[in-house]
């Protein structure tokens, strides 16, 4: 493959995937605390046998949660609307973090990024490839950081109201 990413395109590339995955870390520690929160308090348990652990499946507990237990009505618009925030930029934080830069448009100012995934049925491996936007990169990692700092306030206020002080310890154990 022939590799045409200009070398001044790089440095901006690199902080911006960098910041990307380091608030990306921060949202789905999260995420893990209001499974944890949820699940351990505020009756989660009765919807669903196991924590979920993939953020496919904590996303569709959480928002099941949000929509159905009345002790997290007061936190559920935020929660849905945070939950949303994260499900528009998942799919360039995937491309950025499992994908590899393989071109760059000047014209559109998009670079080229390819990773290996599965078809549909999920017996063959295919080459899946996205033309994104460096403004798009550049936005979906600021907001990344946005939602990282929305995401642990979030977390601070569902502790605070729905695990009395003593019981934090017991919310997780350690090995």
């Amino acid at each position: 493959m022939n590799r045409k990413v200009p070398q001044d395109a790089l440095p901006p590339l690199y902080a911006a995937i960098g910041e990307t995955v380091v608030n990306w870390s921060m949202i789905e520690a999260a995420l893990g605390f209001w499974v944890a929160i949820i699940y351990q308090t505020a009756g989660g348990s009765r919807h669903e046998k196991v924590i979920p652990l993939l953020l496919g499946r904590k996303m569709t507990f959480l928002r099941r949660c949000f929509n159905t237990i009345a002790a997290l009505q007061q936190f559920a618009p935020e929660g849905r609307t945070l939950l949303d925030r994260i499900e528009n930029i998942k799919d360039t934080r995937n491309m950025l973090v499992h994908g590899v830069v393989s071109d760059y448009s000047p014209d559109n100012h998009e670079f080229l990024f390819i990773r290996v995934g599965l078809d549909k049925a999920q017996t063959m491996q295919v080459i899946k490839e996205s033309y994104i936007p460096a403004a798009k990169i550049l936005d979906d990692s600021g907001e990344a950081m946005a939602i990282a700092t929305d995401s642990l306030d979030f977390t601070k206020r569902l502790l605070q109201a729905l695990v009395p002080e003593y019981k934090g310890q017991q919310l997780f154990r350690s090995i």
